[in-house]
């Protein structure tokens, strides 16, 4: 491969090694020649990593530190706004593409001009934005949507689908070991970027090893973060089955069981059936409509026990709720059942001959009547 100009900031490049991955920020580490003169940064305080014509387009974390003929910087893509904490806020109703863009924005970031913006339609019932770092409202909310976000390698934020399409870049194989997960290639340009195909794989990451007058690429099937997922799998489910997730019920089965389908994709599929109602009333029956929205919990974090409580107030989610006869004393008093009524002393009454003072000393019996509430049934 023949030689190839690689800077910095303007700076001649001894080597470099940008890691970027299908999901967040890409970063790398650096040493470029010093001559006394001080890397130059572009119009917005970014700095730019050069290969053959391909740019990185970053901000220092660490460095740049002045060594012996040297400087040595550590940059991450985009404006290095993603880990500021943002202040909290409140949308009510909000389109997925206005929390987005004020995200970007309040962090220092920028949207990609390739972004779609039909990608990011969507309206939220409610959003909280926490106290927590840009990256992670950014994820959040994406979540919302099915949709991942990257850093590109211009510096700008990426949204879309995991889609994987083939990739373009014109590489040498060196090395091949997909039983280990990874490739080695050499290629004139460090123009392979991950979240595409290549050689009928899903690339997932990828580390140029950028040297003077040389180039190789490593190319990964998962993200050092992805093998550490892997680990905290069996902890990560664990935690899922503890949590509720908002749902509708798609119809009540005759054993009052429900069907529903969660709001949540990790959790919707084809929905669930057999779910039992925990609703909190013993000696009660709930009849509920379709539609109705409910939490869908686990006992005991157990994938198969599943249960429905919480209802959201609706007045069209509940046909009615039944007392179970004979399961426990009636708490309430049903149109038709006798009670007892005591008339207060001295009630004046008025009879055919004529108005009487009725005093009485012995309880009554009293039918109630009237239309009842259809609501609550026994």
């Amino acid at each position: 491969m023949s030689d190839v100009p690689y800077t910095f900031g303007g700076l001649p490049l001894l080597w470099a090694k940008p890691c970027l991955s299908y999901i967040g920020a890409w970063h790398a580490e650096l040493e470029a020649s010093f001559d006394g003169k001080d890397p130059k940064p572009n119009a917005d305080g970014t700095y730019t990593l050069s290969a053959n014509d391909v740019d990185f387009v970053g901000t220092p974390v660490l460095g740049p530190r002045k060594l012996v003929g040297r400087v040595k910087v550590k940059i991450v893509g985009g404006r290095g706004g993603l880990k500021k904490k943002l202040d909290p806020k409140h949308y009510s109703k909000p389109a997925v593409l206005t929390v987005v863009r004020d995200i970007l924005a309040d962090c220092g970031e920028v949207l990609s001009s390739g972004v779609d913006p039909a990608t990011l339609d969507g309206q939220i019932q409610s959003w909280q934005r926490g106290d927590i770092p840009a990256g992670r409202c950014l994820t959040l909310v994406l979540d919302q949507l099915g949709l991942i976000w990257r850093v590109l390698r211009d510096g700008t934020i990426w949204i879309g689908k995991e889609e994987y399409p083939a990739s373009s870049a014109k590489f040498e194989l060196i090395d091949e070991d997909w039983s280990a997960g990874v490739i080695e290639i050499a290629s004139d340009a460090p123009d392979l970027e991950p979240g595409v195909t290549l050689l009928d794989q899903q690339i997932r990451y990828v580390v140029h090893d950028i040297q003077s007058g040389s180039l190789r690429t490593s190319a990964y099937l998962q993200t050092p973060s992805g093998l550490m997922d892997q680990f905290l799998a069996g902890v990560r489910q664990e935690i899922a089955y503890t949590r509720l997730y908002p749902s509708t019920v798609v119809a009540q089965n005759a054993d009052l069981t429900l069907q529903l389908l969660p709001d949540d994709a990790r959790m919707r599929g084809t929905g669930l059936d057999n779910v039992r109602i925990r609703h909190g009333l013993p000696g009660f029956e709930v009849h509920v409509r379709e539609g109705a929205r409910v939490s869908l919990g686990f006992d005991g974090g157990n994938p198969s026990m599943p249960y429905a409580s919480l209802w959201e107030t609706n007045g069209n989610a509940v046909d009615y709720v039944e007392f179970v006869k004979n399961s426990t004393h009636s708490p309430f008093v049903r149109v038709g059942d006798e009670l007892e009524a005591v008339l207060p002393m001295g009630l004046p009454l008025t009879t055919s001959l004529g108005p009487a003072i009725v005093t009485v000393v012995t309880p009554l019996k009293a039918v109630l009547t009237g239309p009842g509430n259809s609501g609550l049934r026994g």
